[in-house]
């Protein structure tokens, strides 16, 4: 298996996937015009990368709810079957009320990193991840017996930390909702902007006062802090937004190569990461902090079971599309294998493989940029 391919949970962030060698940068693919499709001929393609197996959830009640998060092609990190006593209770008494209902955070923006995708709004990967959370709480539901719901908190407010640009993510969260609805999916996927709280009048101060805190903690080289700094700074320092660099450039960065073997353009953005990656994942942490502090999540979806990509204590670990893929949706471009099965790749790894791709394109996408592609 490509170790690539394997990662363990980080329980600050999702963790990254390395880039193939970079310091290997001719480009050798080649894309041919794979033609104009439709939304319901993606989601067909989609089916066998994201359907749930049958035999994923075969009891009924909380045991089969617990069976089908701890199944490994739905659970990521810690099985709720082996902390039954954490969720029991909690899934008892709402299948007993007659509803379950769930929430994650993610589906924040395309990332702004020429390495990993050029798009701004959703592709086939953002439909793929939708499309299986859809499914899961299907299974859920009829195992439960009682209707099952999902509350994605789109975390369209770490924006200005990244750099991001122009309102993008007001474009992405757009379109994601449009895809929600034409999907069919709206009976059990709700989406709300995590940006939302900044409306609360307790907001603004909350957040200064915990990214003050994050930063003193840093200065002063806090061990709790640098041991949660140490968990993100790595996957959140990639995230930034580096557009203005060209691709060489870029593969020098985020190469393993020692600064004074970088050229001045390329050393001159891995400094300028090193100097904002600090700022950044302290703005992340307290906008965290914030939500928590507000206790926002509760306001919206009061009672859900919270559901994470970044598996920690009291979350139900997922996978966000299936386990062989280990890119989040809007970190990558999705390519279909010759075996009808989806991956998730770095634009510039596909770059550089020896492959012909066919570009398909969505009928009514609001960028005309490929929305797959096909080997």
């Amino acid at each position: 298996m490509d170790s690539r391919n394997t990662i363990a949970p980080n329980p600050y962030v999702y963790p990254s996937k390395a880039y193939y060698d970079l310091e290997d940068t001719p480009v050798r693919w080649s894309v041919v015009d794979g033609g104009i499709t439709s939304l319901d001929s993606i989601k067909a393609r989609l089916q066998v990368s994201v359907a749930l197996a049958d035999s994923i959830g075969t009891r009924s009640g909380t045991d089969g709810v617990l069976e089908i998060f701890s199944h490994e092609e739905v659970c990521f990190g810690l099985r709720p079957d082996e902390q039954k006593t954490r969720w029991r209770e909690r899934l008892d008494n709402a299948i007993r009320e007659g509803a379950l209902s769930f929430s994650i955070f993610g589906f924040p923006f395309k990332m702004p990193v020429p390495l990993k995708t050029h798009r701004i709004s959703p592709d086939a990967a953002e439909v793929a991840s939708l499309l299986r959370l859809y499914y899961l709480m299907e299974r859920v539901s009829a195992v439960a017996g009682c209707d099952a719901a999902l509350t994605i908190f789109a975390e369209d407010g770490f924006a200005p930390f990244v750099g991001l640009k122009d309102g993008e993510e007001k474009v992405y969260f757009s379109a994601l909702s449009r895809l929600v609805e034409a999907l069919g999916i709206s009976s059990r996927v709700r989406l709300v902007r995590i940006s939302d709280m900044e409306t609360t009048p307790l907001f603004p101060s909350t957040f200064q006062t915990q990214r003050r805190s994050n930063l003193s903690a840093h200065e002063n080289l806090d061990p709790d802090y640098l041991k949660r700094y140490e968990g993100a700074s790595g996957p959140i320092s990639r995230l930034i937004d580096t557009r203005e660099a060209s691709e060489e450039t870029l593969a020098e960065v985020y190469s393993g190569k020692d600064d004074q073997l970088l050229s001045p353009a390329a050393l001159a953005v891995r400094e300028r990461l090193k100097r904002e990656t600090p700022g950044v994942v302290a703005s992340y942490f307290a906008y965290l902090q914030t939500r928590d502090v507000l206790d926002f999540p509760r306001e919206i979806a009061p009672g859900s079971l919270p559901l994470t990509v970044s598996p920690k204590e009291g979350r139900l670990g997922v996978f966000p599309i299936n386990r062989s893929v280990v890119v989040l949706p809007y970190h990558g471009v999705p390519v279909m294998g010759r075996d009808g099965k989806l991956s998730l790749e770095y634009l510039f790894d596909l770059k550089r493989t020896d492959t012909s791709y066919r570009a398909i394109y969505l009928d009514g996408d609001i960028e005309k940029r490929p929305f797959l592609y096909e080997i």
